[in-house]
């Protein structure tokens, strides 16, 4: 009988002696920038906790009004890091996609796959244009003035515009700030 309770014992000891494992998680933050142009980068940071070291992070760059639209599919594999920093530039295929959030999902050496929520949104803005000056070349007497007007697009606002004098056709020599 003494056996018996013994083994009874042992077991609830070993029972006990388990350790507790929390579930596996992901997280991801929010992006460096809520707003940027074509050809900026933008910057998450990937988490997971209480997985089974080592991760393959898989982040998801989706459109955030059709989530199902990826646009950025990137897998960072091997690390034994509990997070991981993931940056990409912009294109500007990302601003039909736009507003946009990211998504991580961790992949566990213990076979635990787990997918993060969502980060904020953030908007990508196409490349800022070259702006055009008119009248490019307008020619005057003294005395006399000129109303200038100039257009450009994409971008993000609010928009600083100067305007240069010169005395030479370039404004690169003899210029100063009007």
């Amino acid at each position: 009988m003494k056996t018996g309770i013994y083994a009874i014992a042992l077991l609830l000891v070993l029972y006990s002696s388990a350790a507790i494992v929390h579930a596996c998680t992901s997280s991801i933050s929010s992006p460096s920038n809520a707003i940027a142009d074509v050809g900026q980068y933008e910057t998450f940071t990937a988490s997971e906790a209480s997985c089974v070291s080592t991760y393959t992070y898989n982040v998801l760059v989706v459109n955030s009004v059709t989530a199902g639209t990826i646009t950025h599919n990137d897998l960072i594999t091997g690390s034994s890091a509990n997070s991981v920093i993931y940056t990409f530039q912009t294109v500007s295929a990302d601003t039909s996609n736009s507003p946009e959030e990211a998504n991580v999902v961790v992949t566990d050496s213990g076979a635990n796959t787990v997918t993060s929520g969502y980060s904020s949104n953030f908007i990508i803005n196409p490349t800022l244009t070259t702006p055009t000056i008119s009248p490019s070349n307008p020619t005057i007497d003294s005395g006399q003035s000129v109303t200038f007007s100039s257009t450009w697009s994409g971008g993000t606002a609010d928009y600083t515009a100067k305007l240069y004098s010169s005395t030479t056709s370039t404004c690169n020599t003899g210029s100063t700030l009007v």
